[in-house]
Order: C-alpha cells, then structure tokens, then sequence
C-alpha cells in the first residue's frame, strides 16, 4: 500500500518476487486523491487496483506499508481488528521519536512488523519486531550508479526544499533564502527541488520542473535539510551539503564523518559549499561516501539483493 510516489519504486518490484515464492501479492492504492500514485505505477509498468476494507469481502494475510501513521491509519486499525499482519517497511530519513515532527504517534510503533534500511533505523524504530533488509529502490541508485548508467551531470548543484507538513515549516523561508544567498554570491545557479507538500516562497528561487530523482542524477551536488534525498544522493556517490541552521534535532546523535558536509551558518555554508563541488569528481570519495551510507544507513548483503531479503521477511508473517 504505497502513499507517496517514490513508495511505488520501494513496492513494486516486491510483487513478481512474492510470486515465485508462492505468494499472491498486489499493489494497492487507498488513496483516491492522489493521482500521482496511479501515474508513478504506470511509469513503471507496476499494475495494481483499488481497495477498501469496509468493502472487502476477502483479506489478505498482510499488509506491507511505508507509512503507519498517515492517511491509511483508519483502515489499517480496521484490518488489524480483523486479523490481518501490518507489516511496515521504513521509507527513508526518519524522524523516530518526533524531535523535530509534528505528529501524535511515533512511527512505526503501530505495526506488527518493521522493515528496516539498516543498522541506525534497527537501534531507533520504537518497534522490538523488525527485520533489517536494506531499500530495494536505494539499492538500485547504488547499481546504477557503479554500472555508469546516470544520466550526465549538467549543474553544479540542486537545492532540496522539503520543510513540509508542519514540521520545522517556521524555518523554510530564511533556510532558503540563506542558502539562494550563498549560492548566488558563489555564481552558483540556485536550482531548487521543492517536496510537493511544501511552499516556496516567491521570488527567492524558480522551482524545478523535474522529478527530484532526475535533478539528483543531473546535479554535481545536493543542498538539503533532513531528508530521504541525502540517502539517494550518497548512494549514487555524490557529495551532500547538509545545512542545519535551524538546529534539528533528528540526526543530532549521526557522526557524518567525511562523508556529508555540515554546515550551521551561511559563512559555513560558503565553504561547505565550495568543497562539496570540487569533490563531486573524486571517485575515491565516491566510494567512500557509498560505503557510509551502506554501514551506516542502508545496508547491503554480499550475495543477496534487498528485494530477496524483504520478501523473505514478509513470508516469514504470511507463510
């Protein structure tokens, strides 16, 4: 059950896995307001079907989610009455115990099993069931990045403006600001991916038309706050600003190490910034910063893939 674009990539390679094991699995969608699930399916050729539990007249065994706290938390209290398993793979960049997000249940605490990327979601999901499985569509950034298959880099950087649904949104206008400051002093085009539940204030910057996925791959270098975006740029090996002025909280316990360039002022920022560009062809730090990322965040298994290790954990619940 995705219920955000990118969930669709995490999901969809699930299904044909499942069924060689035996098991009849389907993606569906229980979000009729957002069309954009509908189209991200059909871009990648991933069928699925409507559902509603107050209509169904037969349940799965599970369910497997990337939110338990959202929209489809009505329905899956529903199910979970009735007996079918919540299974709940962990979607990205997470804030586990709500520092900094505005939310009334912790993530994750709600199901009957959590999917984890690797070993930081493992020690902070407040959840004692999980299994560690890696992201199948992180993963994939990886490969495609050590097979040379991205597509080639056109601007020195992009700009991931993600201050949404409430959280830290206080920040947003003078985090952007800073930074389209920083970065027009540098003669540095302030290229900027705005998260569609965020607001970008007029004038500061134009917003890109691309996918988010798309100015990653195109971009020597990405600008961000907390965000899934990071982990996608480290796995494709590239260099990652990460401008926290704000003080949040989330990842204040992460030792970035060489790997991620901190910055907490726009004097910070300027240097952060001019570093992160010049290392963008570096294939040693390349390699270095995918190796963080895969100790640290996203894990991988010599001789396995992260869709094997997910299915092999969902029919652990359903076998």
């Amino acid at each position: 059950m995705p219920s955000a674009r990118y969930h669709v990539r995490e999901l969809g390679p699930l299904v044909p896995w499942l069924e060689r094991l035996g098991v009849k699995s389907g993606i569906v969608l229980v979000d009729k307001g957002n069309p954009g699930l509908q189209t991200e399916c059909r871009r990648f050729g991933t069928s699925f079907t409507s559902f509603d539990s107050a209509e169904a007249t037969h349940l799965p065994k599970a369910v497997v989610v990337l939110n338990d706290w959202g929209g489809a938390r009505e329905m899956l209290q529903d199910l979970r009455r009735r007996g079918v398993s919540i299974i709940s793979k962990v979607e990205g960049a997470q804030d586990f115990r709500n520092l900094d997000t505005i939310r009334w249940k912790l993530p994750y605490s709600y199901s009957d099993l959590v999917l984890t990327q690797g070993p930081y979601d493992s020690l902070n999901v407040p959840n004692e069931n999980i299994a560690e499985v890696g992201s199948i569509r992180i993963e994939s950034l990886t490969s495609m990045s050590e097979s040379g298959l991205m597509e080639s880099v056109v601007r020195p950087a992009v700009v991931n403006y993600n201050f949404s649904y409430g959280t830290l949104e206080w920040a947003g206008f003078a985090w952007m600001r800073e930074v389209a400051q920083v970065m027009n002093e540098g003669g540095v085009t302030t290229h900027v991916s705005v998260h569609p539940a965020a607001t970008l204030e007029s004038g500061v910057a134009v917003p890109s038309v691309w996918p988010l996925e798309l100015d990653l791959e195109t971009s020597a270098t990405l600008v961000s706050r907390c965000s899934t975006a990071i982990f996608d740029m480290l796995a494709l090996g590239k260099p990652v600003v990460y401008y926290n002025p704000h003080r949040e909280r989330a990842w204040a316990d992460v030792d970035w190490q060489q790997a991620v360039h901190v910055a907490r002022t726009p004097a910070e920022l300027k240097t952060a910034l001019t570093s992160a560009i010049e290392s963008s062809n570096s294939a040693l730090e390349s390699k270095m910063r995918q190796q963080f990322l895969q100790q640290h965040f996203i894990s991988r298994v010599e001789g396995s893939s992260a869709v094997e290790r997910t299915a092999a954990a969902i029919l652990s619940v359903v076998a």
